[in-house]
């Protein structure tokens, strides 16, 4: 009956049975809620990624998406970044737990990223200083704009 709220049977009050060789799939009679709904633009960032994946041209350059690359087009972790990891994985035996974090990011994190951010400054000093942890550049700039 659950495909009767979206695929209307020839029979007001009809019930659907999974042996009724004339439904639709599941699938299909869910498609109409989403057939008006227009096809989101290729993202301009991704999309000259995906130009350039298209472009045979051997002198070309991938201007798109900000990641260090290798001669072959493979993402390039640097040392320095491969060190970095190696010394958190030290530490996840000892100091790291599994724990949840609290909703707004851990305190040791968010005084810590006041700081090197803000340094000295007196509104670090005097706590004037609100901080949030948020996933990602997209996420930080969209928890903020809904802050505003």
């Amino acid at each position: 009956a659950i495909l009767a709220q979206f695929w209307p049977t020839s029979k007001p009050g009809a019930e659907l049975s999974s042996s009724c060789a004339e439904c639709p799939s599941e699938r299909e009679a869910a498609m109409p809620l989403f057939e008006r709904i227009p096809e989101a633009p290729v993202d301009p960032i991704l999309g000259t990624t995906l130009a350039y994946n298209a472009d045979p041209d051997p002198r070309k350059v991938n201007l798109g998406v900000g990641a260090y690359r290798t001669e072959e087009g493979r993402p390039l972790v640097l040392g320095v970044v491969r060190e970095a990891e190696e010394e958190m994985l030290k530490e996840l035996g000892t100091t790291v737990n599994k724990e949840y974090s609290t909703i707004d990011g851990p305190p040791e994190l968010k005084a810590l990223t006041q700081k090197l951010v803000f340094g000295d400054a007196g509104a670090v000093r005097e706590d004037r200083i609100a901080s949030v942890q948020a996933l990602s550049g997209t996420g930080a700039l969209r928890v903020a704009s809904e802050f505003i």
